[in-house]
């Protein structure tokens, strides 16, 4: 089994479902599951799923939040989710939060974070994860915790970062490790900054 359906998650998840859907088609209909998504709302998306949508643009539906999914809808979109035809009508989902999406449903799907700085603020936040990434690795902790005190209650921002940072260097063992410990970090659902900073010092 191949993980194909996208799952944004993150702070501008839904906002990134319905970019990519506009990008690749056009929406079959209006995002399904904002207030929720019930057991009604995934036999909706089971029906549209094997619909051929009209016209040359590939049919897509948006679907979440499914961390706020209740498990009889997780369990009813599984199969349609598994084995959508991209000629038909396209499945894309989003999350707040990855770990509370069901892992039935995550094991079927290709995840994405979605941050939602402006353009401005992420070159900074950028550029700490650089700042930081290099600090860990010539051991100057002080400089670690001094630069990341900033993004306290912004830890999935500074995630999303560290892994743009560490992205290219993962040829290098150290950073391997590194981004094994982030990573870890990243699963949970609300990660704290001191759990962040002990992830990157390995401790």
């Amino acid at each position: 089994m191949g993980a194909s359906c996208i799952l944004y998650h993150g702070p501008g998840a839904r906002e990134a479902a319905i970019t990519e859907a506009n990008r690749i088609g056009r929406l079959v209909a209006p995002p399904i599951g904002d207030g929720g998504l019930k057991v009604d709302d995934a036999r909706l998306v089971v029906e549209l799923l094997m619909s051929v949508p009209t016209g040359e643009l590939t049919g897509v539906i948006v679907i979440g939040p499914m961390d706020e999914a209740n498990a009889k809808s997780s369990d009813t979109l599984l199969k349609s989710i598994e084995d959508f035809r991209g000629d038909y009508t396209i499945p894309i989902m989003w999350a707040h939060d990855l770990g509370g999406v069901s892992l039935t449903i995550r094991s079927r799907c290709l995840d994405r974070f979605v941050s939602a700085l402006g353009s401005n603020d992420n070159d900074v936040i950028v550029s700490d994860a650089f700042k930081i990434i290099e600090a860990v690795t010539t051991k100057d902790y002080l400089v670690v915790v001094d630069t990341m005190r900033p993004y306290d209650k912004r830890e999935y921002d500074l995630i999303a970062a560290l892994a743009e940072a560490l992205s290219t260097r993962l040829d290098q063992e150290d950073c391997r490790q590194i981004w094994d410990r982030v990573r870890s970090v990243a699963e949970h659902r609300n990660p704290f900054l001191s759990e962040l900073i002990v992830a990157l010092i390995g401790s």
